[in-house]
């Protein structure tokens, strides 16, 4: 008697056991579903708010004043440290735009002549790769760093919050921008073209769960023109792997500092990121 009341002991725990494997396999399936919505809700919440964010620094930007009429150090201004602007184009090219202009002038205006391009240079003889041989120059500017700076320091804040959303810390950003074996430290303003790249990356892949990141930036554009914006403004195809691995993974974070320092190079310092928002985004066809 005792051996059966035992047996059935033992297979009512077994039973109980079973079941509750069962039920934790539900509540773990069910809290990770959950998880995932909720990250997807708040990376969905982090483009929204840095589309917003770049609206209005598009606008700040736009007010920021560019002269030519430089005495002694272009570099510096009253005390204030200046960039150094150099407007090229195409050898030969019939730029009429640009003699319409006065020597003083605002950014936005200064970005919109149409087909040229602007290289920047720092006090510390940093300066954007993106000029070839066959441009010529047509005029040198200064601007000042601490307003570009200030212009776009909303953007970098929810550049910040959509690298949060995608599972990044603010210990991983710090190792992102660090000095290492393939160069010096990158400043916090290589953050924006990067999370505009990545962001544009995911469009071309067609990422777009529960959304359409396309109309979220107000853009009919197809993944083609995605593709050559993205190869204009920085010819890099790191971002798509970085993309396709996860940024919240060792390899992801890897691929991630690579693409960064490639971002670097064509978007230098905040008035490189400046230069860049115009030029992506109105390649893109966000504003």
């Amino acid at each position: 008697m005792k051996n059966g009341i035992n047996k059935f002991m033992k297979g009512m725990i077994a039973i109980f056991a079973i079941k509750l494997v069962l039920f934790s396999g539900v509540f773990i399936f069910q809290s990770c579903q959950e998880s995932d919505s909720l990250q997807g809700e708040n990376v969905i919440l982090a483009k929204s708010n840095f589309r917003n964010s770049i609206n209005a620094s598009i606008k700040n930007l736009n007010g920021i004043m560019v002269s030519d009429k430089v005495k002694g150090n272009i570099y510096s201004r009253n005390g204030e440290e200046m960039a150094e602007l150099q407007l090229y184009a195409e050898e030969g090219s019939n730029i009429s735009d640009y003699y319409n202009y006065d020597t003083s002038l605002l950014l936005g205006d200064l970005v919109n002549i149409g087909g040229t391009d602007l290289m920047v240079k720092y006090p510390d003889g940093r300066e954007s790769d993106n000029i070839t041989e066959n441009q010529e120059l047509l005029g040198t500017y200064q601007i000042s760093v601490q307003e570009a700076q200030t212009s776009l320091q909303p953007t970098l804040i929810e550049a910040k919050n959509y690298l949060y959303a995608k599972g990044l810390t603010d210990l991983d950003i710090q190792n992102l921008l660090a000095a290492d074996a393939e160069g010096p430290a990158m400043s916090e303003s290589d953050l924006i073209p990067l999370v505009m790249q990545l962001i544009a990356e995911e469009q071309n892949q067609g990422l777009t769960t529960n959304i359409d990141y396309l109309s979220l930036f107000g853009t009919s554009a197809h993944a083609s023109q995605i593709g050559e914006c993205a190869g204009d403004a920085l010819g890099i195809s790191a971002i798509a792997a970085v993309v396709n691995e996860g940024l919240h993974t060792s390899a992801g974070k890897a691929l991630l500092k690579k693409a960064l320092r490639k971002v670097a190079s064509r978007a230098l310092g905040w008035v490189g990121a400046a230069i860049f928002v115009y030029e992506f985004g109105d390649c893109m066809d966000w504003w």
